[in-house]
């Protein structure tokens, strides 16, 4: 697993050129919560995905970080 704040955007890029089509994303589970959903370091990654309408799909614990992920998704 990769922290989303430390993503090598270049290595994503590569991935998608070799055939990625999505992203799964578990830092919404509590082992793996390093830090907010929300925590502006995960900006650069979710501005990559946007921009490039990667389908996104977020494996996360409503119960713990409900608040944290309508965040992310406004």
């Amino acid at each position: 697993p990769v922290e989303p704040a430390e993503v090598d955007l270049a290595e994503l890029e590569r991935w998608f050129e070799r055939g990625a089509r999505g992203v799964k994303l578990y830092a919404g589970h509590h082992r793996l919560h390093a830090r907010p959903l929300d925590d502006p370091a995960h900006a650069p990654l979710f501005a990559w995905l946007e921009a490039r309408s990667v389908p996104v799909l977020a494996h996360v614990n409503t119960v713990r970080y409900r608040d944290e992920l309508a965040a992310v998704l406004r």
